[in-house]
């Protein structure tokens, strides 16, 4: 990394004086990975990190919200491609999506997608309400 410095500024002396190239160089300091082994979500990396990757791979944009009663749950993550999507995750524990969650979360008829660590919803109870699942990745065998 010093020899990017001296070529960006030139190097030598008198006679033999280099002239620089201009510019400069900048670095960043990374934090944790997103994802560990087995393509599992690093808890390391915060929930912040981890809600704004998935929001990104669902292509919902920042800033566009609802101001519906489900916008204000702590799951939320936003709106994209008509569906309005909840991230259910606990560092700590497994979330489930149930009879029990899915009335906590929707209140609005339409379609959802819900991350979750598990579904207990049947198959055809999913589909005939417009409900998505993504299960989050994640080693649940530690929890």
């Amino acid at each position: 990394m010093l020899h990017s410095v001296f070529a960006a500024a030139g190097y030598g002396e008198e006679s033999k004086a280099v002239a620089g190239l201009g510019g400069g160089f900048t670095y960043y300091a990374l934090g944790e990975p997103l994802f560990v082994e087995y393509g599992n979500l690093n808890p390391a990396a915060g929930i912040d990190a981890i809600r704004n990757y998935v929001a990104w791979q669902e292509g919902i944009v920042e800033g566009t919200g609802s101001s519906s009663a489900e916008s204000q749950h702590r799951y939320w993550l936003g709106e994209a491609n008509g569906l309005r999507v909840f991230f259910a995750y606990e560092e700590h524990s497994v979330t489930t999506l149930d009879l029990e969650l899915l009335a906590e979360l929707v209140k609005v008829a339409g379609p959802v997608l819900v991350y979750a660590d598990q579904l207990a919803l049947g198959e055809d109870f999913m589909r005939r309400h417009g409900i998505g699942f993504k299960k989050i990745p994640r080693d649940i065998a530690r929890l």
